[in-house]
């Protein structure tokens, strides 16, 4: 899982009281473990890192699934319910019709 990530940045990313720990592949919330799946781990690593950044649904099923991605987009909307559901993302976690999202 965590092989795709570029670890030339920090070994932790943070985002309110979320922090993934690159190198072991974990999230936490509060310091409580999250279970999250490969592409949701992958996921949420990209938006933290491009908070503030409305980004393409295109971009991020390459970034979830690589050369192999899905002809179903909902797919990742899918994940990302997921997502704003185990990180209580609600407010945060903002979809853009037909486009993309960003993490406010």
């Amino acid at each position: 899982m965590v092989e795709s990530i570029d670890k030339s940045v920090p070994e932790e990313v943070r985002y309110r009281d979320v922090c993934i720990n690159l190198s072991e592949g974990s999230v936490t919330k509060n310091g409580v473990e999250v279970p999250v799946t490969k592409r949701e781990f992958l996921l949420t690593v990209y938006l933290m890192r491009t908070k503030n950044t409305i980004m393409k649904k295109e971009r991020l099923m390459e970034i979830a699934w690589g050369k192999e991605v899905p002809d179903e987009i909902r797919i990742l909307d899918n994940h990302i319910r997921q997502i704003r559901e185990k990180l209580q993302w609600g407010d945060c976690l903002v979809s853009y019709l037909d486009f993309g999202y960003e993490l406010l």
